[in-house]
């Protein structure tokens, strides 16, 4: 059992991981949503580069969850075999 440790560890993390890209895809969609709504609006231009900015931040941390997540994967020897359908 002490052998399936290590393996289990990883899917541990790979479970986590996955489930936080499962969060954050659907929250930065509906950010840039918002922002296209909003983009003919009068608006605050300091307003909109924030927002901009917190998008693009949680496109990179996206893109840093999506590199551990092949990571993960390919330590298990299943890259690309996560069954996410939309996935890297």
């Amino acid at each position: 059992m002490a052998s399936n440790e290590p393996e289990a560890e990883v899917r541990a993390e790979l479970r986590q991981v996955e489930e936080e890209l499962a969060e954050l895809r659907p929250q930065v969609a509906q950010l840039r949503e918002q922002i296209g709504e909003r983009w003919d609006a009068p608006a605050d231009s300091a307003d909109v580069a924030t927002e901009l900015t917190a998008v693009e931040e949680q496109d990179a941390i996206i893109a840093s969850l999506e590199a551990r997540r092949e990571e993960l994967l390919e330590r298990l020897g299943q890259r690309g075999q996560s069954g996410d359908p939309g996935g890297t």
